[in-house]
Formats: structure tokens, C-alpha cells, sequence
């Protein structure tokens, strides 16, 4: 949904759901962690891109786009192995 309202440039929606994602992140990353292997990083590292972006005085849609991005790739990866 967040990358959704990014692409369509609503910056405060996407920021609504990126906060409601982050308020769960802390209780599935460790099953992500240990599942993803490999594709760990490029996950956290998106996630991390996207807080920067999103916590700027004005947010960066542009780096949120790519962290977001980057994000779901990886986790596309690791759903597609199972």
C-alpha cells in the first residue's frame, strides 16, 4: 500500500502506512531474519532507506520509491523460494 501511494505521490498516506508497517516490523524480523538469508539485507537495508526518506522535514518520495522497492523485491524473492 505504501508503495502504491508513493507512486501516486500521496507522501502522507504513504507515511501512514509505512508507520503502521514499522509498529509490526519488530515482531516479524526476526522470522524474516532467519528465513531470508541472503536476501536479509536487501530487505532491512530497503526498510532503513524508506524511514530516512519518510522521516526528512520533506520526505524524499523518490528514495522511499527505491527503498520500497528494494524491499519488496527481496521479499518477493524469499516468498518465491517457498
Amino acid at each position: 500500500m505504501a508503495n502504491t501511494a508513493i507512486k501516486g505521490g500521496d507522501v502522507a498516506k504513504a507515511k501512514t502506512q509505512f508507520t503502521k508497517f514499522t509498529s509490526l516490523w519488530p515482531t516479524v524480523e526476526p522470522i524474516v531474519k532467519a528465513k531470508a538469508g541472503a536476501n536479509y539485507e536487501p530487505i532491512a537495508n530497503g526498510i532503513e532507506t524508506v524511514k530516512t526518506a519518510m522521516s526528512a522535514a520533506t520526505p524524499d518520495k523518490t528514495k522511499a520509491g527505491e527503498g520500497l522497492t528494494k524491499a519488496i523485491t527481496a521479499m518477493n524473492a524469499l516468498l518465491a523460494k517457498k
